[in-house]
């Protein structure tokens, strides 16, 4: 009995550290798109893919996953919102001062985010997320 419970807490553990695992390379994998040189979408569909391959066998991969995918996307739409904004600003030589402020705080914030899940804060929410998967 002994040894049988030494043995499903050694399984426990060893699910626990492939969860948070998971969870940590779903959390930096939009971070992947800047070693990439910049690909567009991979910043979406990295985490979607470690979400949709892990969501099933780690609730928490299931957790991280639908905020990493939802902030992405968020993230995404003002990028392109403030590009379009910025664009139009540009043209009058003011917006060329403001187009890089987007990315700059998504990648500080996705950083800080990765941090966050490495610490196991795991109900942190990227700031400004707007939830398409619930």
């Amino acid at each position: 009995l002994h040894l049988c419970d030494r043995r499903q807490r050694q399984m426990c553990i060893r699910d626990r550290s492939n969860s948070d695992n998971f969870a940590l390379v779903t959390a930096i994998s939009p971070l992947l798109s800047l070693f990439t040189g910049a690909v567009p979408g991979l910043n979406i569909i990295a985490p979607l893919i470690c979400w949709l391959i892990w969501k099933q066998d780690y609730p928490l991969v299931n957790q991280v996953g639908k905020n990493v995918v939802n902030a992405q996307i968020s993230w995404g739409i003002y990028l392109f919102a403030s590009w379009a904004v910025f664009g139009i600003l540009t043209l009058i030589f003011i917006g060329f001062l403001f187009i890089w402020i987007i990315p700059l705080v998504w990648i500080i914030l996705s950083i800080i985010y990765t941090i966050k899940i490495a610490n196991r804060e795991y109900t942190y929410q990227m700031p400004f997320t707007i939830t398409f998967i619930k």
